[in-house]
């Protein structure tokens, strides 16, 4: 016995058997779904090196074990007040790790003025590809239970679908304002940028659209083209900011249907979520290698003890 899907169009029917519809593309697309979002590493933004990315020229250690919190408030407002001070002479605070320490931001909210926070700088881009590919995760896997509802269920259908959009749309806005944050971080203070006859300074840079950034501003900075040398993912990443921008600016469509994102939603379930992840995975790395690298647990020492120990003849 065959199965066959019956398939309608406005002026015609066609019958086609369920078998063949298993086909090389078919294939594909399961064994991208087999493909891992990878989980990026959080570190801090800027690492630096004493001695060689800066000197020292004075230096006084506060060991902050001995005091309690109201001496560690009173010391902190110390060391912002002389940050602030000295802060055109290229004052900074750091925070060691290892061999390198690294460059502090210092923040106390009006909700609690008395704690004085000071932490190595998070990297903004870092951050929004982890959140991306957490949602993609998620976003696939609803995608796939979405796409294999029975017909009649429309309960199911919706409920998964909202997953689906919530997932997706985070996912998709966060992978764009990864890469942005990380093309501003590489635009210097005194660029000049000339577009046709106009020259644009750093703050006109940051405002450019994701696209000229891509193709013509970060070749300028850097001196290498990603959309020349990988376009494959250039192409990933345009679609997947073009959808952004549909995401963040919904339009009524007023469909013939009377549906008003039909062809937006159709757009997310066609977006090839894995790909968009890594090429901007390998966008970042393209001009700063190893600049985002996958997250790796730290091993236990229950796993250490269990790992087979190799034989040597």
């Amino acid at each position: 016995m065959i199965a066959y899907l019956l398939l309608r169009r406005r002026d015609a029917t066609y019958h086609y058997p369920l078998a063949s519809i298993k086909s090389e593309k078919a294939k594909a697309i399961m064994a991208k779904n087999k493909r891992k979002f990878k989980i990026t590493d959080l570190s801090p933004l800027n690492p630096i090196k004493m001695g060689t990315d800066i000197k020292v020229v004075s230096s006084k250690n506060i060991d902050l074990g001995k005091l309690d919190p109201e001496q560690i408030r009173e010391a902190f407002k110390k060391i912002n007040k002389k940050a602030k001070q000295t802060r055109s002479k290229g004052v900074i605070v750091t925070q060691p790790h290892g061999d390198y320490s690294f460059i502090c931001t210092t923040l106390n909210s009006g909700a609690n003025k008395k704690n004085v926070l000071s932490f190595p700088e998070p990297s903004l881009a870092r951050i929004y590809l982890r959140t991306a590919n957490d949602n993609f995760h998620y976003a696939r896997k609803y995608k796939n239970k979405l796409l294999n509802v029975d017909a009649s269920n429309k309960e199911e259908q919706y409920d998964l679908a909202l997953v689906f959009i919530k997932n997706f749309s985070v996912g998709c806005i966060m992978t764009i304002a990864s890469l942005e944050a990380f093309m501003n971080s590489w635009i210097p203070i005194d660029i000049k940028f000339i577009q046709g006859e106009e020259t644009k300074e750093k703050i006109g840079c940051e405002y450019l659209d994701f696209n000229t950034k891509v193709t013509e501003l970060m070749p300028h900075i850097l001196g290498k083209s990603f959309h020349t040398d990988l376009n494959s993912d250039y192409q990933h990443l345009s679609n997947c900011n073009s959808l952004r921008d549909h995401l963040i600016h919904p339009k009524a469509e007023h469909n013939e249907n009377k549906t008003m994102y039909e062809n937006l939603l159709k757009s997310a379930l066609d977006l090839p979520m894995q790909d968009v992840s890594d090429a901007a995975f390998n966008f970042m790395n393209y001009y700063k290698p190893n600049y985002v690298i996958e997250y790796k647990e730290p091993e236990t020492a229950a796993a250490v003890k269990t790992k087979p120990k190799s034989k040597t003849k």
